[in-house]
């Protein structure tokens, strides 16, 4: 089984375990990360996976196409997208590559309560998940 998984729909491909985890057999290892939005952007600029150097952060409607709105879930098939967390994964919060349009400098774009798509304007420097995306 892959580390990545690339939707149909849009064509992104997307890291299938967070920043800070390792993919080894099959199946996600390890502790993601919370992480401010400086140092996620970082994280993603320097990261490494299934052979590809070009990773990035999301924007926030790259972010939201992979979390159904008023559902649980993700628009990836079941299994695909790993979490840090099983039980509370719908609680988990990600950041988005979108600045904060209100607080612009000190504000991004986060999609939080994963598991039903919100978006909020986080404050830069508050701890969130990190999810890779490339494009193929």
């Amino acid at each position: 089984m892959s580390s990545t998984w690339t939707d149909p729909k849009t064509g992104l491909m997307w890291a299938r375990i967070s920043i800070g985890q390792r993919w080894e057999s099959g199946e996600a290892v390890g502790d993601a990360q919370y992480m401010n939005w400086d140092d996620a952007n970082d994280a993603v600029r320097h990261y490494r996976l299934a052979g590809f150097e070009d990773w990035r952060l999301p924007n926030i409607e790259e972010l939201e196409s992979i979390a159904l709105k008023d559902q649980a879930g993700t628009s990836a098939p079941q299994g695909v997208l790993l979490f840090p967390m099983v039980s509370d994964d719908w609680w988990l919060t990600y950041w988005s590559a979108s600045p904060n349009g209100y607080c612009l400098g000190y504000g991004a774009m986060d999609v939080y309560c994963f598991g039903i798509g919100n978006t909020l304007e986080g404050r830069r420097d508050a701890a969130h998940f990190v999810r890779a995306v490339r494009n193929t």
